[in-house]
């Protein structure tokens, strides 16, 4: 079993990748163990039970999900829902280095925010009291780029600690690059954009067509995950 050197850092002498990291699992604590799953570029777990999980895992990313997300399974009935609108898998490709900010405004016209994660994840963000997330559901596809799109509601964004917060107040263990200086121990997990201000689309559900400089309403941040 690999040392571990810090506390934040389990298994540092190994690498995960999609041919190992299930072999990796054994060399792993079991309250670890049994609560990730990995995507590649980043291990995920759902489970916020964990004590201090560690911010990698050999080597890659561990991303603690926020647990406000919709289970679109629950409520999505139509079929089939609608197709992949980018072709090519994504991965943790910045999405504006690819020119997809544009795409992903209209695929999801109402929502104020999006979380590109590096497990492969997409999380569209939506206004407070937003209460169509059925509606959402059946007009949005599952995936975009390959990344697992899932939806909730609108974070807010402590302006002293740069930490993302969910409505109800509960910190998440994100923080934005707006400002602050990177600390030697953040890690990066992803990007995000946000809307400046609120934008509404000509016709959210009809031809895709905004209003100018739409695309400029959004600021485009690194995501980092912090120790504790």
């Amino acid at each position: 079993m690999s040392s571990l050197t810090t506390a934040n850092s389990l298994l540092p002498d190994e690498t995960a990748t999609y041919l190992n990291w299930q072999s990796l699992l054994s060399q792993l604590p079991p309250n670890i163990a049994s609560k990730v799953g990995f995507s590649g570029d980043a291990w995920a777990t759902g489970c916020y039970s964990l004590a201090n999980p560690p911010l990698k895992i050999a080597n890659k990313p561990l991303i603690p999900r926020p647990p406000i997300f919709l289970d679109r399974r629950m409520v999505g009935l139509a079929f089939p829902k609608p197709a992949d609108p980018i072709k090519k898998p994504v991965g943790s490709t910045s999405l504006r280095s690819i020119g997809a900010l544009g795409t992903m405004v209209e695929t999801f016209p109402r929502a104020i925010g999006f979380l590109h994660l590096h497990d492969n994840s997409l999380q569209v963000s939506y206004p407070e009291g937003f209460d169509d997330f059925k509606g959402e559901v059946d007009a949005t596809p599952e995936t975009f780029g390959g990344l697992s799109v899932v939806l909730g509601v609108r974070y807010g964004l402590d302006a002293v600690s740069g930490r993302l917060r969910t409505d109800d107040g509960e910190v998440l263990p994100f923080r934005l690059s707006i400002g602050w200086e990177k600390d030697p121990e953040d890690v990066v997990v992803g990007e995000g954009f946000w809307k400046k201000e609120k934008v509404e689309p000509v016709n959210p559900r009809g031809p895709r067509k905004y209003r100018s400089g739409v695309l400029e309403k959004f600021e485009h941040y690194l995501v980092w995950r912090v120790p504790g």
